[in-house]
């Protein structure tokens, strides 16, 4: 097999190994993630034996991902410009045009030298905005917008490489209010009320004045942050903390331990969780059912046994049988209510354990699919490719070259195949496709 049957065969490989991946992952994820990537990259993902679809579609979604700015490192030829990157703002990567940008940022100055997104030698500047005021999103903010959790960012971190963020990427816009951050706590559950407190300058106190509280090392207001149901409570913004607030927080919330960001809200909190008030509701209207119930039984047992006016009787017999048949009808309508209710989660549970097992079931069924068609692949390449050495397909990646509105792999030689691997021309010193044989 000569070099470009071999160069076809890999090509060949790497275009149906992506039309898998693609056809395993959701059509809407498919779209959003970057396909352009080589076969020895695709591989690498699984780990060492590992052939999992959730492990690959987890690692695939993570692939798609984008470094905060303060971890990109400049690339010293590239454009000078910024890029959105879905809130982030990084270095744009256009190819330069003039004088240090590309095109697009050159065709957006809103003065001489300055693309409306700002340049990127500024990117990373306290304070920074765009030069319409926008501010670039911190790294927590991107994964929850990417609906990914912070032990996914982590995980991407260490992928690329990158050991910490500053402080700061770790925090998100709290509900309550625009402009005001909190952050986020490994041990509490995404979703959780939170609240926002002062530290106090003497006492533990928890709600203290401003005016005896603790400031920071830039002056302002420290806060904690106290995740409400979990009970963890956090520094805001660690780094601005001083020696005598960090005393403070240990002594409030970390049983006096200094030097720690985390701890556990003390006291006993005042406010009662409404399922424990609506038990408490419904065991009270059930004392009090049965307390009627008893009078009820004790006014008919004296009765019976002659201890009411006979005046009195036929009236207090029609009330008491009155009584009764309202706290039978009550009975009945708690007991059907409670009937329903198990009705109603019996069916939810049966329901929900179909679906988990469907689901199971399908990923069960994607899994040996895949397996199989990499077999197949992998006998497919072995049968066509024979025994050669890897080092010489080292880098192959599809090379995209667009000629009316065709797409071809231009291969080191500038030689053109079409996307089944079949030779289609070539690239003349003029830089134009010619269809055909390049003459000797």
């Amino acid at each position: 097999m000569n070099k470009v049957q071999k160069k076809r065969a890999r090509v060949l490989l790497v275009v149906k190994l992506k039309g898998n991946l693609q056809r395993m992952c959701s059509v809407k994820s498919a779209k959003k993630m970057s396909m352009k990537k080589s076969l020895s990259e695709v591989i690498s993902m699984f780990g060492e034996g590992v052939l999992s679809v959730e492990r690959l579609s987890f690692v695939w979604r993570l692939s798609s991902l984008s470094l905060p700015a303060c971890a990109c490192e400049t690339l010293e030829e590239g454009c000078g410009g910024i890029m959105k990157s879905d809130g982030l703002y990084t270095q744009c990567k256009s190819k330069v045009y003039k004088e240090g940008f590309c095109k697009r940022c050159r065709s957006s100055f809103v003065e001489e030298g300055m693309p409306r997104l700002g340049l990127w030698k500024e990117r990373c500047v306290d304070g920074w905005k765009t030069t319409d005021g926008k501010e670039g999103l911190s790294w927590m903010a991107y994964l929850k917008k990417k609906k990914m959790t912070r032990s996914d960012g982590e995980d991407f971190l260490r992928m690329k490489g990158v050991n910490s963020l500053p402080d700061k990427e770790w925090l998100v816009e709290s509900r309550k209010g625009r402009g005001r951050l909190r952050a986020v706590s490994d041990t509490s559950s995404e979703g959780e009320r939170t609240t926002i407190r002062f530290v106090p300058l003497d006492g533990k106190k928890k709600s203290p004045k401003k005016d005896d509280s603790h400031k920071g090392k830039n002056g302002k207001m420290l806060r904690v942050c106290v995740y409400q149901e979990s009970k963890v409570v956090t520094k805001v913004n660690p780094s601005n903390w001083t020696d005598e607030a960090d005393k403070k927080f240990g002594e409030m919330y970390c049983e006096g331990r200094s030097g720690e960001n985390e701890g556990r809200e003390f006291g006993k909190s005042t406010k009662r969780n409404k399922k424990d008030a609506a038990a408490s509701q419904l065991a009270e209207m059930q004392a009090q059912m049965d307390a009627m119930k008893a009078t009820y039984e004790a006014q008919l047992a004296e009765a019976r046994e002659g201890k009411v006016d006979e005046t009195n009787n036929v009236e207090d017999k029609k009330r008491k049988e009155e009584a009764v048949k309202k706290l039978r009808a009550e009975k009945k309508a708690n007991a059907e209510k409670k009937a329903n209710a198990e009705k109603k989660a019996n069916a939810e549970k049966k329901a929900n354990a179909e679906k988990k097992a469907k689901a199971e079931s399908e990923k069960k069924r994607k899994a040996e699919e895949l397996k199989a068609q990499l077999a197949a692949l992998e006998a497919e390449n072995d049968e066509e490719l024979g025994d050669f050495d890897d080092s010489d397909n080292e880098g192959q990646e599809f090379n995209p070259f667009e000629h009316n509105d065709v797409t071809y792999h231009r291969d080191d030689e500038d030689k053109l195949y079409t996307e089944d691997g079949d030779y289609w021309g070539y690239i003349n010193d003029n830089g134009e496709a010619v269809e055909g044989e390049e003459d000797a």
